[in-house]
């Protein structure tokens, strides 16, 4: 049992960061193997040799792993046993007890979450309770009662997949849809399931993995019936107990919204005949069990995902960063980037500034031949593009950190798992508020709170620069304008690319939803560039693609343009210097993007001035023919 977390784990490791890193090109450049046949074995094949840690395989895994010892050593130096107030509980003292919590226990106990979240108020947990009748005539279990509770902990694409937004007056838009298809909303793997089932303790495994299996078959069965439907139909939630008297979607939502049913100012449901269907179903005992097993399950396993990895101290660290975001990156810039503030913000907006000009020359070459008004359009949101460093709130202070958290009922230090529940039911709440009104992006999943790399948030038009970012081998303020371009630099215009890529582009300057998706995707050169990377390595992470192919033509030529004077023979340590970022080891395999070769090959190869500085005869792998660019 107290080996079930790691091995856990190492099975659902999700993944999506995008760019890797090493020391600087010297230390992984191989000269015996030519660039223009294999770029990246030639700039990163030495990579494993010269980073022997096992705590990471790439940049992002040790910009993180470098902070959570930064902050374990600070938290042990400075934390006093006890110090808080176990009534009265600041955000501070939250911080500190979850952390207690997490660093108390040894081995995960599964059973814990369950003490107080129910199937309904007068049953168990089918697989809590053996060798009894569950659903026994004087007792009754509604489904989605039990659904709306379980989303409201932030599981979703359950049965129904749920999507809120808060308008600027406080109401809320609802819009309910079946449950997406897809390989991310599948059960896990047989095996976990048998971790998971082991480790509650349940009996006849096999047999509950069978019937796990089979219920998910009947609902995807089922589900697939209304995939290709563009029905909708919009009501409110006065509406729902006359189109649907069986089908507690009130029920549903109240538990979901905690009870602000009158904020709903109106429901939209996709595929409304998949509704229908459910409101005329008739449910044995048997289904019913069948289906409060595949809801708990499903729950567990998100659990599992959203958790630590194991109860060790470093990886407890991550853990209240992942939870505790907010609070965290307060105390880490008062303890740790405040006292360097003012040299990294003149080396950033400095670097800004050169790649914001730099993008901009590009928008008026107009490499797709835009009309005026669509040219106009992609420098006006690049001009509008907020820059957050540290995700934290304008003029934040300790009042605005407290009262982000001050409706976390108290933690309990001897309790981890009552701390999760009460964390994560607080992020989803926390994640329906009206983005624009925020200055920092409020995290609503567990693979962003610790996330040290920079990110793009279309809806706020804005780039997160966590200070995770702010550490070798990605930027420090000492490093020389090649290094800091070539590294954090391209990294930087990747993410400000995300402005303009297929998803950023059916959002404005403010972050709204834009009518009709943005004119500039139905523009002939602009298909016909999307076509032509897809021609070269099909792809479902064209958005990546765009991004990189961009992000190398600016900062390498603001590079030339403001910094290089002729130097040409910096010109080879600049792309070798990039290449770093894709360097890594073990092969890994990412869910939202392409493997690290692929993409460092695409983008030298794509790029005409690698193949002058390097002297790639033509038709040589890195220099194709057929070259994409979209920008």
């Amino acid at each position: 049992m107290q080996r079930f977390s790691a091995f856990l784990i190492k099975m659902l490791l999700i993944y999506q960061i995008c760019w890797q890193a090493s020391g600087k090109y010297e230390q992984t450049a191989d000269l015996t193997i030519d660039a223009c046949e294999d770029f990246y074995e030639y700039a990163c094949s030495n990579y494993t040799q010269q980073n022997t840690d096992p705590n990471y395989s790439e940049i992002t895994q040790k910009l993180d792993y470098e902070m959570n010892k930064k902050l374990l050593s600070h938290f042990n130096s400075s934390v006093v046993e006890d110090e808080y107030n176990v009534l009265n509980q600041t955000f501070n003292d939250k911080m500190k007890i979850y952390l207690k919590s997490c660093n108390s226990e040894t081995h995960r106990d599964l059973r814990k979450y369950f003490e107080k979240i129910k199937p309904s108020s007068n049953l168990n947990w089918p697989l809590l309770v053996h060798n009894e009748t569950w659903l026994e005539p004087n007792k009754t279990f509604d489904f989605w009662s039990l659904l709306g509770q379980l989303q409201s902990f932030g599981l979703n694409n359950v049965i129904v997949h749920q999507q809120i937004i808060r308008k600027e007056d406080n109401s809320l838009i609802i819009w309910l849809a079946p449950a997406l298809i897809d390989e991310g909303s599948a059960l896990p793997k047989n095996i976990i399931l048998q971790v998971l089932l082991n480790a509650l303790g349940a009996e006849n495994v096999e047999l509950i993995i069978e019937q796990l299996n089979a219920t998910e078959f009947s609902w995807r069965e089922m589900m697939e019936n209304y995939v290709d439907s563009n029905q909708v139909k919009n009501i409110t939630i006065h509406d729902l107990a006359g189109l649907y008297p069986r089908l507690n979607l009130t029920i549903y939502l109240e538990e979901l919204l905690d009870g602000e049913l009158n904020n709903i100012s109106h429901i939209t449901l996709e595929n409304p005949e998949y509704f229908e269907f459910l409101n005329q179903k008739l449910w044995s005992a048997k289904e019913l069990e069948h289906l409060s097993n595949y809801l708990m399950m499903k729950f567990l396993f998100y659990l599992a995902v959203d958790s630590t990895a194991e109860f060790a101290p470093l990886e407890c660290v991550k853990d209240l960063r992942n939870k505790f975001d907010l609070a965290v990156n307060f105390y880490y810039y008062h303890n740790f980037f405040k006292h360097e503030e003012k040299k990294y913000r003149k080396a950033l907006s400095n670097m800004h500034t050169k790649i914001n000009a730099t993008m901009n020359k590009y928008f008026q070459e107009n490499n797709l031949d835009l009309t005026v008004e669509q040219i106009i359009q992609l420098q006006n949101k690049l001009e509008n593009i907020k820059i957050n460093i540290g995700n934290l709130p304008k003029n934040f202070d300790n009042n605005t950190i407290q009262q982000f958290y001050q409706e976390i009922p108290n933690l309990d230090r001897r309790n981890y798992y009552k701390n999760h529940l009460l964390l994560l039911k607080h992020r989803f709440r926390k994640s329906l508020s009206f983005e624009k009104n925020q200055s920092h992006y409020i995290v609503s999943d567990n693979r962003m709170g610790a996330q040290s790399s920079p990110f793009y948030v279309a809806q706020q038009n804005m780039v997160v620069i966590p200070f995770g970012s702010f550490q070798l081998p990605l930027f420090h303020y000492t490093q020389n304008i090649l290094e800091q371009l070539s590294h954090f630099g391209f990294v930087l215009a990747h993410e400000l690319t995300h402005a303009f890529d297929t998803t950023g582009l059916n959002y404005d300057q403010q972050g709204f939803n834009l009518a009709s998706p943005a004119d500039i995707m139905d523009h002939a050169n602009f298909t016909n560039s999307i076509n032509c990377m897809q021609q070269q390595e099909p792809t479902e992470a064209i958005d990546e693609r765009i991004a990189d192919l961009f992000a190398v033509r600016v900062v390498y030529r603001a590079y030339l343009d403001y910094y290089n004077k002729g130097k040409k023979d910096l010109r080879k340590r600049f792309f070798l210097n990039l290449a770093q970022f894709f360097c890594g080891k073990n092969n890994l395999k990412f869910i939202d993007h392409d493997s690290d070769a692929m993409r460092l090959q695409l983008i030298v190869k794509n790029f005409r001035e690698f193949s002058e500085v390097f002297g790639c005869p033509k038709r040589s792998p890195m220099h194709p023919k057929v070259k994409c660019r979209l920008y």
